[in-house]
């Protein structure tokens, strides 16, 4: 019977493998690509879209930036329109105010809702209903004023009549809206609009006019009631909204 071969065990090593370290020139040359790395990116940032939307964004707001729109809803059918030099001169307030410039439309009594809608960044102000006596009975007359201090501002804003389908019928008032993003600030480049619309009052004092339906939708704009409004007009449906602004309503006698 033959002996089993002997048996050979391999001593294990108690060293520890040593890693180099990178030489001095390739940590240099590694410092080297990064910092190229880093410059191709910036030379793209500056040249992407959101480089040059933050160096417009900090640029002084030029109200002669022909780069706008008007936002008219889809809804609405443009009718006559009064822009630039149709608008009605009025004069000028003083020195410390604006001039103004006006116009008119007349809305049916017999439409089932009247309404008054603004558009655009410089269509803010103040919106009074009023009534009187003199005013034709089959008729709702809407007073536009457009108050400003540069008349290029003043032919930026745009009075029409408007209409829905339903037998509605109204008044749009449309200013710039910059796609840019940025709105006038300078005292010169602002517009202030006064909206009055006046309704008729009834022959019999013991009876109120019915309007079968009033609709506002006008931003940055507030709301003045007459205190006679209440006890002369009756509204059938009546929706006023508006933005950033308030609702004064006088107190009946």
């Amino acid at each position: 019977m033959k002996s089993a071969p002997p048996m050979y065990v391999e001593e294990a090593s108690g060293s520890m493998p040593v890693r180099k370290r990178p030489s001095t020139l390739r940590r240099v040359l590694h410092g080297l690509l990064f910092i190229l790395v880093l410059a191709l990116l910036a030379k793209w940032i500056k040249s992407a879209s959101i480089y040059s939307w933050i160096k417009e964004y900090r640029r002084e707001f030029d109200v002669h930036d022909n780069r706008w729109h008007y936002d008219v809803p889809s809804d609405i059918v443009m009718g006559d329109c009064i822009q630039g030099s149709e608008w009605t001169k009025g004069g000028y307030r003083g020195i410390k105010s604006y001039d103004f410039s006006g116009t008119s439309f007349d809305l049916s009594l017999s439409s089932d809702n009247l309404f008054v809608l603004s558009r655009g960044w410089l269509s803010g102000g103040v919106l009074v209903l009023v009534t009187s006596r003199d005013q034709a009975k089959d008729t709702v007359t809407v007073n536009v004023t457009a108050n400003y201090h540069q008349e290029y501002v003043r032919s930026l804003a745009k009075a029409c009549l408007v209409s829905r389908a339903g037998n509605q019928q109204g008044v749009g008032i449309f200013t710039p809206t910059w796609e840019s993003g940025r709105r006038p600030q300078k005292r010169e480049d602002i517009m202030h609009i006064s909206t009055t619309v006046t309704f008729p009052e009834s022959l019999d004092e013991s009876s109120a006019v019915v309007i079968k339906g009033l609709e506002t939708d006008v931003p940055d704009t507030h709301f003045i009631f007459t205190r006679a409004l209440w006890s002369k007009i009756t509204f059938k449906s009546i929706s006023l909204t508006g933005s950033k602004a308030y609702i004064y309503v006088q107190k009946k006698q």
